[in-house]
């Protein structure tokens, strides 16, 4: 069974993070959600409370395949400013793991230096770099790295890390369960 864990802080895009919790449970594929706060309830950019699994003092690298960062500010900003959040996405990336980031989050992995070279979107403006190469869909995927634009992108962007992670036959039948 493949892991997941995704990361939160205070002011997360609920959408964006629950998609992906949601879409990745229902392929049985373990998910953690990590509080990076010190506390164990989160709350969202539309003062929805999440009680996470676990605190990032607990996560460790080796029991992953992927990680993901749900937009929404202030809580992409927070992220992005984390030091153990970037020790965990440089970890990961130098394993060939999967970074996954949407909305604001993608500013982040820019941040952490995993960006140069690969192809990604993110909410309008929140990589204006010169040196980004920009997609063109509401998701992009560029070995393993996956970005996506927004909340309306949220449930594409759920699917692509269920693929990527080989669970495309849960991810065709999931979606055509879901009416997507």
């Amino acid at each position: 069974m493949k892991r997941v864990i995704v990361f939160f802080a205070d002011g997360f895009e609920e959408i964006e993070a629950i998609s992906v919790v949601d879409v990745l449970r229902r392929a049985n594929v373990h998910v953690d959600m990590c509080s990076i706060t010190g506390n164990q309830v989160v709350v969202g950019s539309h003062k929805i409370p999440l009680i996470s699994d676990m605190s990032i003092n607990d996560a460790n690298v080796s029991d992953y395949d992927a990680c993901v960062l749900p937009g929404g500010m202030p809580g992409a900003e927070t992220l992005s400013n984390s030091q153990q959040v970037k020790e965990f996405f440089v970890k990961m990336n130098e394993q060939g793991k999967l970074c996954c980031a949407i909305c604001a989050a993608p500013m982040a992995l820019y941040k952490f230096g995993l960006l140069t070279g690969k192809v990604c979107v993110s909410y309008p403006g929140f990589l204006d770099y010169d040196d980004v190469v920009h997609g063109t869909g509401k998701t992009a995927v560029d070995c393993n790295i996956i970005t996506a634009t927004g909340p309306a992108a949220a449930t594409d962007f759920a699917f692509e890390i269920l693929k990527a992670l080989g669970y495309v036959d849960e991810a065709n039948k999931i979606s055509k369960g879901m009416l997507f």
